[in-house]
């Protein structure tokens, strides 16, 4: 099979990806292991996330990889830097990138917890989750907003829906804890995500740091 770099996105937390077998047959097993410590493959829980690791089954592999490169470890361990975790029948669940991560004043933040709970506003029409250099964190939490377009009935386009920023940041802060609620959230008017569903965040968080006054 081929694994594209962005080919599990659109699923990100709401579809179990696969199933880990055992048994004659097995193309590909994987397995869920310590973000901090891969190279020793420290095994997480049940329900922890941690980096994804695949490997074929058989001495030939059974599977490629399209647009990205495989970290390797030793015993034929391949990652993408995909961040997962297993749930009590073996199903995996993927979330965002390792890369991706926001380590802010010490804590992880995985910016697909905190899309999630801003895709449930009403005004929210698509958003990317960023973290932006601090001084004082580390990285903060950036929130990019495109708002929702308010169509009269009848109608098929219209104006953006005004964004009320101290009101969503309360709406966040009753469905986050408070170290995951962005500290500044900006509003844009282009779509943060292309026809796939893809969104680059390297790409946004790049623009952002190369603008920000020195």
């Amino acid at each position: 099979m081929n694994i594209g770099e962005d080919a599990y996105r659109l699923m990100e937390r709401l579809f179990p990806i696969c199933r880990s077998l055992t048994g004659d047959g097995v193309r590909a097993t994987f397995d869920i292991v310590s973000e901090h410590i891969p190279l020793t493959r420290t095994e997480v829980p049940t329900g922890t996330q941690g980096e994804v690791w695949l490997r074929s089954a058989s001495e030939e592999p059974t599977y490629r990889y399209i647009g990205a490169e495989a970290r390797t470890m030793p015993g034929g361990w391949e990652s993408l830097g995909d961040v997962g975790w297993l749930d009590d029948d073996g199903y995996l669940y993927l979330g965002d990138r390792k890369s991706d991560m926001i380590l802010t004043g010490g804590a992880n933040v995985y910016p697909a917890e905190v899309e999630s709970a801003l895709q449930e506003h009403p005004a929210v029409r698509s958003c990317a989750v960023i973290g932006l250099p601090d001084d004082d964190l580390g990285q903060r939490v950036h929130a990019l907003v495109e708002p929702e377009l308010a169509v009269e009935p009848g109608q098929t386009d219209g104006a953006r829906q005004e964004v009320d920023v101290a009101e969503l940041l309360t709406f966040l802060g009753a469905r986050l804890v408070r170290y995951k609620v962005p500290r500044s959230i900006e509003i844009v008017d282009q779509p943060l995500r292309d026809d796939a569903g893809k969104v680059r965040r390297s790409a946004l968080r790049a623009e952002r740091v190369e603008e920000a006054p020195t």
